[in-house]
């Protein structure tokens, strides 16, 4: 979901990781995709929010060919623009990709920060952002974030989704994050990861 047009109203997206292609609607109706485009290269997979605070959505994406995490800003119209400018971020120089992303207000100060790559990450100003490491041993994972527990900080949820590994939440301890396997097993090939409230 992402305010594709800038008209203040969010619908949806679907992206195809495979080869990139992404079908927006600007409305909340059935029916086929009012736009199709191919974002960045295969592999690269956004999320859109307001990241900033300035009340109009970014894509943020990883670039794993590049290693690297990019936002690019909504342009005003988007439909004519031609290509969208893009910040880099983040970058990192292992060989371990870099992957999932979610969002969620991590340190309660009313702005919307993005998690994933076992970080989240945190805006300073315009498109100056400030990694901080929840668990760096959960680099390429899938992630989830928002409220689990009342009050304080949010928290983060990472499972590995291209290999077997454990499925985690971690909390800010006030000192450290701290992280709780949610199965006595590990998880083989998570694909998917979602929080709700369900209850």
């Amino acid at each position: 979901m992402g305010d594709w047009d800038c008209d203040g109203d969010q619908t949806p997206a679907t992206y195809r990781r495979s080869t990139g292609s992404v079908y927006l609607r600007n409305s909340n109706t059935q029916g086929v995709a009012d736009h199709t485009f191919v974002f960045g290269n295969p592999g690269d997979i956004p999320i859109a929010g307001d990241f900033d605070g300035d009340g109009r959505d970014e894509l943020v994406y990883w670039n794993q060919r590049a290693k690297t995490l990019l936002l690019s800003e909504i342009p005003t119209d988007p439909r004519t623009s031609g290509l969208w400018p893009a910040t880099t971020i983040y970058t990192w120089t292992t060989e371990i990709e870099h992957e999932g992303l979610a969002q969620t207000d991590i340190d309660g100060d009313g702005l919307i920060d993005i998690v994933g790559g076992g970080r989240w990450f945190k805006v300073n100003w315009g498109t100056s952002y400030t990694a901080h490491i929840i668990d760096n041993s959960q680099t390429f994972t899938r992630a989830a974030a928002g409220q689990l527990k009342k009050g304080g900080f949010g928290e983060a949820v990472f499972v590995v989704g291209d290999g077997i590994g454990p499925l985690k939440w971690y909390e800010w301890s006030g000192s450290g994050w701290i992280g709780h396997p949610l199965l006595d097993h590990d998880v083989d090939h998570g694909h998917s990861l979602q929080l709700a409230d369900l209850n």
